[in-house]
């Protein structure tokens, strides 16, 4: 669990995180996907409905933004398995 924490630390993978949020935020998402496969990892937004990919990064980068996702959102970064419900508020 310390290896994810370490990587969901790292600057790159919080500056890409925020980002993203606040791609998706000035987007007016209702919210956003992080979608893994076997190469690679979509992120998507719904917009009016539609889920609409945003970015696709390699597979390796999936844990490390996963896990800064699920400390934001206050989840318990060990978990794996089903999707994830987070809700994080913007004011």
């Amino acid at each position: 669990m310390s290896h994810l924490r370490e990587l969901a630390e790292e600057a790159p993978v919080i500056e890409m995180v925020n980002n993203l949020i606040a791609q998706a935020f000035e987007e007016q998402a209702s919210d956003i996907h992080v979608e893994p496969a076997e190469r690679d990892f979509r992120v998507r937004f719904r917009l009016d409905g539609v889920l609409q990919t945003r970015l696709t990064l390699a597979r390796d980068r999936f844990d490390a933004v996963a896990s800064r996702i699920k400390i934001i959102s206050g989840l318990d970064i060990a978990s794996d398995g089903c999707h994830r419900t987070g809700a994080s508020a913007c004011a």
